[in-house]
């Protein structure tokens, strides 16, 4: 995200976020669970 342009609130929010390998330009979110059983059946 180029920054140079970008407002006060804009940049706070953004603050130590940085571009990935495939320039995305917030974290993504994730669409899995994970659950805990106390045994296999």
């Amino acid at each position: 995200m180029d920054t140079k342009k970008s407002g006060f609130n804009t940049k706070l929010i953004h603050a130590g976020a940085f571009e990935d390998e495939f320039g995305s330009a917030t974290v993504p979110i994730y669409q899995t669970s994970t659950f805990k059983f106390k045994n296999a059946q």
